[in-house]
């Protein structure tokens, strides 16, 4: 699956709770990925569970923080 957007890892995950819950965080705070990008803290852990690359979050973040989601 090509990783273009914060949704992306959300289908990828099975759902944005599967998100929060994979993470301990609420999942408001995982759906405001949206518009925020996702905080590099969790980077780390996304990335070793999904199979993610950096640069993938990278550029899914920036595009969030830049309304082009």
């Amino acid at each position: 699956m090509k990783i273009s957007s914060v949704q992306n890892i959300f289908k990828l995950a099975g759902g944005s709770i599967h998100v929060a819950s994979l993470l301990n965080v609420h999942q408001c705070t995982v759906l405001s990925w949206t518009r925020v990008g996702i905080p590099i803290k969790h980077w780390k852990k996304l990335i070793a569970t999904y199979d993610l690359a950096a640069t993938d979050l990278f550029n899914v973040s920036e595009k969030a923080r830049a309304n082009e989601e």
